[in-house]
């Protein structure tokens, strides 16, 4: 059985023109019906019954006004347009572009400094071994490490000069790696030092 409450009818007018408010009946179909026998009165569509203004009354009257209805929650939902989704795709590959560009230059200075850094203990440990040999370390200038470390190191190649210093008993060795063709692809280094003669 449908719900039935006692509201206000909108229908009866007084003879001085206003609104009377006589008791009616509201089933849950949405009709408005008489609430005792005699009483005439329209059947209004009830679709939604809120507070309101009638016949020049307040708000805060007994009177009762009806209304349509909001709209519907699908109605208002909006979606994206076809430009604003050819946007955000633009940028996301502006962005991931960047990102893989940081990432590559990331790894090419990880490899140079990884590089540089052999280098650099290679040459130390030629100019050592220069330092022991002595004055007949001269006969040979140039190699690779494939003798010392088989395998481990085939990119990289010292070189080496050995010449007397202004000063006497003392030589200026120079030691050089190198591990491409470019210029910041080298690693030298040079000492002042005795050297005997074998």
């Amino acid at each position: 059985m449908s719900p039935k409450f006692q509201v206000p009818s909108l229908k009866e007018e007084t003879r001085d023109g206003g609104l009377e408010t006589r008791g009616s009946l509201i089933n849950g179909r949405g009709n408005w019906i008489p609430a005792c026998a005699g009483m005439t009165t329209s059947l209004v569509p009830t679709e939604s019954v809120i507070p309101g203004k009638a016949a020049g009354r307040d708000p805060g009257s007994s009177i009762y006004e009806t209304s349509s209805g909001s709209s519907s929650p699908a109605s208002s939902l909006q979606g994206f347009t076809l430009l604003e989704v050819l946007v955000a795709m633009a940028v996301l590959a502006v962005a991931l572009v960047t990102l893989l560009g940081l990432h590559n230059r990331s790894l090419l200075l990880t490899i140079r400094a990884q590089r540089l850094s052999t280098g650099t203990l290679l040459a130390q440990e030629m100019l050592t071994r220069t330092q022991l040999e002595g004055v007949q370390a001269a006969r040979r200038t140039t190699g690779d490490f494939a003798e010392l470390y088989p395998g481990q190191y085939p990119e990289f190649r010292w070189y080496r000069s050995v010449r007397a210093a202004p000063i006497r008993g003392l030589w200026e060795v120079q030691v050089g790696v190198s591990w491409g063709p470019r210029a910041d692809e080298t690693c030298e280094l040079t000492v002042f030092t005795p050297l005997e003669e074998r």
